[in-house]
């Protein structure tokens, strides 16, 4: 007879689920996420849930079972978030329950679609998952994390910028930055927030005066 896991060494993913508790998280976030926007039933065969962009390791069966054995029921989950660039719709929140829908065999889910790219998608998941339902996992976080520090755009961001949209912490995300490049921090904050500059090898901020990135004004 096969001993069961010590819970200790469990992850997140393999601990007994509580539906109740997943129920209590997406209502607490409802009204929130569904002010002004427009809520349609949409095809699950037509949403993108696999992407380049993918942190997570993998979804939680036991998560799976207990939405799809609710939505049997008829409870009434909230509609998973997708973003639509104009040729394709991604997946931004509720893998979980695209997964009950289809184990069920229903062919469409209600889904609250917004405008935008995998990349929008991508981040709009990062910061959800910290809110409610099932969190990134340490290892998960870290994939995120050189996930923008290698991406041309995210990785002129600040280490602080990146924590936050990663659910990381400041020097988490330093470390894992000096490693990779040998650079202590960044430059540039993300858009709108100001940015950061280095001077004597110390971080200071100023605020960011509509200065574009490759401007000469820029660093002055």
């Amino acid at each position: 007879m096969e001993s069961e896991t010590p819970t200790s060494e469990m992850t997140p993913s393999d601990l007994p689920h509580d539906p109740s508790a997943d129920m209590r998280d997406f209502q607490g976030s409802k009204s929130a996420e569904l002010c002004c926007t427009t809520i349609q039933e949409v095809s699950v065969a037509d949403i993108c849930t696999e992407s380049i962009l993918q942190v997570r390791v993998k979804t939680a069966d036991m998560r799976v079972k207990s939405y799809a054995a609710l939505m049997s029921n008829g409870t009434e989950f909230p509609p998973i978030v997708i973003f639509n660039d104009g040729q394709s719709l991604w997946l931004a929140d509720g893998k979980h329950r695209i997964d009950a829908a289809k184990r069920n065999g229903y062919s469409t889910i209600r889904a609250d679609v917004r405008h935008g790219t995998e990349r929008d998608a991508f981040l709009y998941g990062l910061q959800v998952n910290a809110a409610h339902g099932l969190a990134l996992t340490q290892a998960e976080k870290r994939a995120a994390v050189d996930l923008m520090l290698q991406d041309a755009e995210w990785g002129t961001w600040s280490d602080r910028e990146i924590a936050r949209q990663c659910g990381a912490t400041h020097p988490s995300v330093s470390r894992r930055r000096q490693a990779a490049t040998g650079k202590f921090y960044q430059l540039r904050k993300a858009p709108g927030q100001g940015r950061e500059t280095a001077h004597g090898g110390r971080e200071s901020r100023q605020e960011h005066r509509g200065v574009l990135p490759g401007s000469k004004h820029q660093g002055r």
